[in-house]
């Protein structure tokens, strides 16, 4: 899973540079989660949650403007897919195994 943040590396960067450098990292039409305090936000952030299912998708504009908070990512839909998945069949498992 590729994560954008704006924690500063060994390059030097001040938090607003890193912050930039992030920005520019967030591709136009991908969607996004955010994730921080080991959480993804929920819709319209309000919270924080623990899984896929109950968390917030973000467009890229959106997920810029998060940013600027310290001890923030954000992380491409397209790059999470395979956690994703993972999490949808071991729902499907636990749905199976209630059912019997």
């Amino acid at each position: 899973m590729r994560r954008i943040s704006a924690r500063i590396k060994h390059g030097g960067l001040t938090f607003s540079e890193a912050v930039s450098v992030a920005r520019r990292r967030v591709v136009d039409g991908e969607m996004y989660l955010i994730s921080r305090h080991g959480g993804w936000f929920r819709p319209n952030a309000q919270g924080y949650c623990t899984t896929f299912a109950e968390a917030g998708i973000y467009d890229a504009e959106t997920a810029r403007s998060y940013l600027c908070v310290e001890g923030l990512s954000v992380v491409p839909v397209s790059s999470a897919r395979d956690e994703i998945n993972d999490e949808i069949a071991a729902l499907e498992r636990k749905i199976a195994a209630n059912r019997r």
